[in-house]
């Protein structure tokens, strides 16, 4: 089945107006949405897998995760939006390599990024353009603004399958804790659920 690039765009609208995003960037709709419109842009049509399909069902997960499975009751409206943004931008401009490919050509973006996660980091780069392009966060209090960027970029950067078995150590570190009720709720345990 296809669906139509309007359609998608509007999906990821839809969870991020119904996590409050414009209320918590405090931003006219109109910057949403030609966010969302870029990031879509910046998505390769050609790219197979990391292309804005990808990218919705991966916010469609989070989203169900916070709403559904009612992870959201763990973390503040910053966190949520943190996440959704996250997930939106996670492979933004990716040329459907991968790290090890960039380094041993030795690629421009491998020269720019010192061949450290690679793709995660011109990912992160390509968002927070987009991000300040569209005065995305420019309403938020200056610590909020600092902690949704640097968090998405932690999150992103925790996509780097060099990380991957770290990240599933802590998943099922935090999996241990939320069984034993001992989830700390300071901005590292909020972290860790993202």
């Amino acid at each position: 089945w296809k669906i139509n690039d309007t359609t998608k765009i509007n999906a990821a609208l839809q969870m991020l107006l119904r996590l409050r995003g414009l209320e918590t960037l405090r931003v006219p709709l109109k910057a949403l949405v030609a966010f969302v419109k870029d990031v879509r842009l910046l998505y390769h049509q050609r790219n197979m897998y990391h292309n804005f399909s990808h990218a919705l069902d991966v916010m469609q997960a989070c989203f169900c995760f916070l709403t559904t499975f009612e992870a959201g009751k763990f973390l503040t409206d910053v966190d949520q939006l943190t996440l959704m943004l996250a997930a939106l931008v996670h492979d933004v401009d990716h040329p459907g390599t991968n790290n090890l490919f960039q380094n041993a050509t030795q690629s421009d973006l491998s020269l720019m990024f010192h061949g450290q996660s690679v793709l995660e980091s011109h990912s992160c780069s390509v968002s927070m353009m987009l991000a300040k392009k569209h005065g995305l966060l420019k309403y938020l209090p200056a610590n909020e603004c600092r902690s949704l960027k640097n968090n998405i970029i932690k999150a992103v950067m925790a996509t780097d399958m060099a990380a991957h078995f770290d990240v599933l150590g802590k998943a099922e570190e935090l999996g241990a804790m939320v069984e034993a009720g001992d989830l700390p709720f300071d901005a590292d345990g909020r972290l860790a659920i993202i």
